[in-house]
C-alpha cells in the first residue's frame, strides 16, 4: 500500500479548511442534496464529500458508507485526490500497487472502483473531494468525468459562497437566485448523457385573500410556510424545491419524466395539502394551481424556457 506523500503547503491547507467551518459541522441537506444527485447520475452505491486533515478524512455528506464518518488519512483514496488538478481515477483497485493492500480495498467496505474530484477553495487550496465509489471495476466515459468536475463545482460553490442567499428566509426553500443557478447547471449535466427531468410550476391560490379576510400578514406568512412544507412532503430529497415569488412555487424533478410520474406527483401534493387543510384547523385553506413543462432528452433548454413552457401550461388549464 502506497499512502499519499504530504504536500508541502499542508499546514497552510489545514488552515483554509479550519477557516471554512466545515470540518466536524453537522449535516446539511445543501450537501446532501447533491452527493444523492450525483449518486443517482452516476449509479454508484456511495458518494460522499470528504475533508482531509491532518490524520483523517472526514465525510462531511455521506451516502452509502453506513456508520462510518471518518476513515485515517494514511489510507485514504482522497488524500492521493487532493494532490491532483482534476478528478484522480481508480479503476480497479485490486490491480492497482497503490491500493490493492489497502484495507479499505482487502476489507470492508472492498472499495474497487474510485473517482474524485479535488475541491478547491477561490484561493487554490485542496480541502478535499467529491468523490464516487464502486464495489466493482468501473471504467468512465469522458463525459462521465467532466460530469463529476461539473458536480464538483456545485460542491465548491456551497463551500465558498455565502449560501443563504440562495433560499428563501420565510420557507427555507430555495430562492430564485439559489433555484435559477442549481436547476440551470443541472440541466448542462443531464443534457450531456440524455438525462429527463420535469418542472412544475405552482401558484398558491387565494394568498392576498388570506391576508385581506384574517387582517394580518401572519396567516399569509403561516399559509407559505404550511403549503412549503407540503411540497416539500411530496417530493423525493434529491428534488428542487424553491420559492420563487410572493405565492409561486417551483420544482424540479431531477433526472425523472413522462405522465405517470407527475400524476403520481400531483396527487402526492394534493394529498398533502387535502391533509393539512383537514387536521389544522385554520379559518383558511390552501389551494394550488400548476404547469408542468419536461426537459428534453439531449436539448439545451434553459430553466428560462422551461419555466414559460410550464407557466404557458398553467393557464392554459384556467
Amino acid at each position: 500500500m502506497k499512502s499519499a506523500p504530504i504536500p508541502p503547503c499542508d499546514e497552510l491547507r489545514l488552515e483554509r479548511l479550519r477557516s471554512t467551518g466545515l470540518l466536524d459541522s453537522l449535516a446539511e441537506e445543501r450537501f446532501d442534496r447533491l452527493t444523492l444527485l450525483a449518486k443517482a447520475f452516476f449509479d454508484v452505491p456511495v458518494c460522499l464529500i470528504s475533508l482531509v486533515d491532518e490524520d483523517r478524512q472526514w465525510f462531511k455528506s455521506n451516502q452509502g458508507l453506513q456508520f462510518c464518518t471518518e476513515t485515517p488519512r494514511d489510507i485514504s483514496f482522497c488524500g492521493h485526490s487532493i494532490l491532483e488538478g482534476e478528478v484522480f481515477l481508480v479503476e480497479d483497485a485490486r490491480e492497482d500497487s497503490r491500493f490493492a493492500d489497502n484495507p479499505l480495498v482487502t476489507d470492508d467496505p472492498g472499495i474497487r472502483f474510485y473517482a474524485g474530484y479535488p475541491l478547491k477553495t477561490a484561493d487554490g487550496f485542496h480541502l478535499g473531494t467529491l468523490c464516487i465509489i464502486d464495489f466493482v471495476p468501473r471504467k468512465p466515459s469522458p463525459a462521465e468525468l467532466i460530469s463529476l468536475t461539473e458536480f464538483g463545482w456545485l460542491v465548491e460553490q456551497e463551500m465558498d459562497n455565502d449560501h443563504l442567499a440562495n433560499f428563501d428566509t420565510l420557507t427555507s426553500l430555495y430562492n430564485r437566485r439559489g433555484f435559477d443557478s442549481l436547476v440551470s447547471q443541472l440541466l448542462t449535466i443531464s443534457g450531456r448523457v440524455g438525462h429527463r427531468g420535469t418542472f412544475l410550476s405552482i401558484e398558491l391560490c387565494g394568498l392576498t385573500g388570506i391576508t385581506r379576510e384574517h387582517g394580518s400578514l401572519q396567516a399569509e406568512k403561516k399559509a407559505l410556510i404550511s403549503f412549503a412544507a407540503c411540497l416539500r412532503q411530496a417530493v423525493q430529497e434529491m428534488d428542487i424545491v424553491a420559492r420563487v415569488n410572493a405565492g409561486k412555487f417551483a420544482i424540479f424533478l431531477t433526472y425523472r419524466s413522462g405522465d405517470a410520474l407527475v400524476k403520481t406527483v400531483l396527487e402526492q401534493m394534493t394529498e398533502t395539502v387535502n391533509t393539512f387543510n383537514a387536521r389544522a384547523g385554520k379559518p383558511w385553506q390552501l389551494a394550488f394551481r400548476f404547469g408542468v413543462a419536461e426537459s428534453g432528452a439531449l436539448a439545451a433548454e434553459t430553466c428560462e424556457e422551461l419555466e414559460l413552457r410550464a407557466e404557458t401550461d398553467m393557464e392554459s388549464q384556467v
